[in-house]
């Protein structure tokens, strides 16, 4: 098992997403503020336990 830093998730995914979501706060629609308040409950988790909680990747072979 491998599990990936947490630094990697800030620079790679959540970073990017938080930006995203600032470039369409504004002009949002009923749908896209749902999916922006999941991404920021999302976030906000992370913050709170990227110590206890992250992603790992199995990488499986047949045998």
């Amino acid at each position: 098992m491998h599990r990936l830093p947490a630094r990697a998730w800030w620079d790679n995914y959540y970073g990017p997403r938080l930006r995203r979501v600032e470039e369409v706060r504004e002009t949002a629609d009923a749908a896209m503020r749902a999916a922006i308040r999941e991404t920021e409950a999302e976030v906000a988790m992370f913050r709170a336990h990227a110590e206890d909680y992250g992603y790992s990747f199995y990488v499986l072979r047949a045998v």
